[in-house]
């Protein structure tokens, strides 16, 4: 308390991963160069980075849809050279590494993704197959693993950190406001941006309309859990809700609504299962909203969505928006407590390129106008109309033989079908979206 304390938080563009091998070559140089800069004889760069963590300097490295994202924090009087002197044997060329070090860190990757291949619970499993099917670069770790299987150490050491398309940089805490811009001019000078480079901006994809007369009348991706002993089985149930600010405070209020209700359904009343949510997905100024069911009693998935239907077409209850809506407006409006977490919002904004700093103001300037007409509009055009955009996931046991009625298309193959699917919009071209709620194109 009361320590001078400053951080440095730099993204560097660029596209993400184009193929499996690539997004297992990025994860094993993340993970090699981190060890190797943090290994008191491994590194020989002007970072030090080991005696620095031993003095209360603390960094990090993600790989994200955006780019390469690092963050460096400690003590201001050194923060400045620190963050410099890190990025700088970060995105060194030709990083050489030892023998023991690349064994290391390659056998704990493929520890990582055989344990996410065949210990990931179901719902948790039908959950990553969302992403990987709306959100284009993620893919499977079977195929990761495959990849990282054939990967050499002169493969991560000839890994090239390309110039990034831009450079943003946020300094906060105890810095004034020339030190922070010669930080963040520095950081940027390192990096090395190339101007003529497009920035990438991640697009979701789009489900088909259930044209169906059913409710859902989906398209099921039915995947099977790969561990014999798995008991369990899970649904989820995701529907696209529309698109801007207000089609994703509209989701937000309608999940805070059904959330309670779908629980007391099928956890409390029907005791399905330990694992009963109802939440909103809003990602790249797209709203959804996801139903996850995962159950050890139920005697397959198609039984959990079966349940999830019967949900959806019972009359919407909206006895308590009032008290819910009020709740979700103190969350809103409610201030950070901490410079981290009002950091953290700006930075989400500058990561996004939105700069909506005001973002949580509005929403909630939104949100006070909703009525239960307007919820009850919004649920009957994304959940119930000829435009709904259902998508089906089940996840079965191992040994479960199942024959599917007609009124399903069972998809197996998660990248074949993907590839087949629509993009909505760049996040930029929907955040000035603000049509009335009812009307809304399901875009």
């Amino acid at each position: 308390r009361g320590t001078p304390r400053a951080s440095c938080r730099a993204l560097l563009r660029r596209p993400p991963p184009a193929t499996p091998r690539e997004a297992a070559l990025a994860k094993l140089w993340r993970a090699a160069a981190t060890d190797a800069l943090r290994d008191a004889v491994e590194d020989t760069s002007q970072f030090r980075s080991y005696d620095a963590l031993l003095a209360g300097y603390s960094w990090d490295v993600a790989l994200t849809q955006r780019g390469l994202s690092c963050a460096f924090s400690g003590y201001d009087d050194r923060l400045d050279s620190f963050a410099v002197n890190g990025l700088e044997a970060l995105i060194a060329r030709r990083r050489r590494f030892s023998d023991a070090l690349f064994a290391r860190v390659k056998d704990s990757l493929e520890r990582d993704l055989e344990r996410e291949l065949t210990a990931t619970p179901p719902a948790a499993r039908a959950a990553a197959a969302l992403g990987r099917l709306l959100e284009p670069n993620k893919f499977d770790p079977a195929d990761q693993l495959a990849a990282l299987k054939t990967l050499s150490k002169r493969d991560v050491e000839n890994y090239v950190v390309a110039p990034p398309s831009r450079v943003d940089v946020l300094v906060s805490g105890n810095l004034d406001a020339r030190r922070a811009t010669a930080l963040a001019d520095a950081v940027a000078d390192v990096a090395q941006a190339s101007p003529a480079a497009d920035v990438y901006a991640p697009r979701l994809r789009l489900c088909p309309t259930a044209a169906d007369a059913d409710l859902l009348a989906p398209t099921v991706l039915s995947l099977r859990s790969p561990n014999a002993d798995e008991t369990n089985v899970a649904s989820l149930v995701h529907f696209h809700a529309g698109a801007g600010r207000r089609a994703r405070v509209a989701a937000l209020a309608l999940a805070a609504v059904v959330e309670p209700l779908f629980y007391e359904s099928l956890r409390t009343q029907q005791q399905l299962g330990y694992l009963v949510q109802a939440a909103p997905r809003n990602k790249e100024g797209s709203a959804g909203l996801v139903f996850l069911v995962q159950s050890g009693t139920a005697p397959d998935a198609r039984f959990l969505t079966e349940r999830i239907e019967d949900f959806l077409r019972a009359p919407l209850r909206l006895d308590d928006f009032d008290s819910t809506k009020k709740g979700l407006l103190d969350n809103l409006l409610e201030k950070p407590t901490s410079l981290a977490a009002l950091t953290s919002r700006f930075w989400d904004e500058i990561q996004a390129t939105t700069f909506d700093y005001d973002r949580r103001q509005k929403d909630a300037a939104i949100l006070s106008q909703l009525t239960r007409d307007d919820i009850a509009a919004f649920y009957d055009t994304y959940f119930r109309g000829p435009d709904r955009r259902p998508l089906v996931i089940e996840v079965d046991r191992l040994a479960l033989d199942r024959a599917d009625s007609d009124r399903r298309t069972v998809v197996t193959d998660v990248p074949a079908f993907a590839a087949t699917l629509p993009l909505a919009p760049a996040l930029l071209d929907l955040e000035d979206l603000d049509d009335d709620l009812s009307t809304s194109p399901s875009l």
